[in-house]
């Protein structure tokens, strides 16, 4: 009466339905690369042990060049706000972050440039002493400038002052 055959594995748990032929996981990663390969793309890397977590690899790393890329972490906010205030303290203790000694070093050009344009302004008789006041203000502005942008997250560079952070500090 019943012509079904209780062993066939093409049955579901329950006895019932025909199960279709379903292909192992070769054949999917097989018949993938072939489809690949078709199209020109190469072969896709080889699939993750069911037990180990997803990653893809196709991801390419962020680049160094990056600067939208940059974390602050709360233990680095002081350290990014001194770093154009007392340059010298994160950049002599600051080892693990490359964005806040990215800034320290900013923060040391930018006070070698303040200190080496402070004395060559002091030596011009006349114009020296319009000119100290507006490049006070000037150095401030910098200032205040690399700290609003060292919290954003961003890079500015300082125009004159990173060329000189550059060369001394590469």
């Amino acid at each position: 009466m019943n012509d079904i055959d209780q062993n066939d594995p093409k049955l579901d748990a329950n006895g019932g339905g025909i199960v279709p032929d379903t292909p192992s996981n070769d054949d999917v990663i097989a018949r993938v690369t072939a489809l690949q390969e078709e199209l020109g793309q190469g072969a896709s890397p080889e699939p993750a042990p069911m037990d180990a977590p997803a990653v893809d690899a196709q991801i390419a790393p962020v680049a160094e060049s990056s600067l939208s890329a940059d974390v602050i972490r709360d233990e680095d906010k002081i350290m990014l706000i001194l770093a154009y205030i007392l340059p010298f303290i994160p950049f002599f203790t600051v080892k693990d972050s490359d964005y806040v000694k990215w800034h320290a070093n900013q923060g040391m050009a930018l006070l070698i440039t303040c200190i080496v344009g402070s004395i060559v302004i002091g030596f011009i008789p006349v114009i020296g002493c319009i000119a100290a006041p507006l490049f006070s203000v000037l150095i401030t502005v910098a200032c205040v400038m690399g700290i609003i942008n060292a919290l954003k997250p961003a890079r500015w560079e300082i125009p004159l002052v990173a060329s000189v952070s550059k060369k001394l500090f590469k």
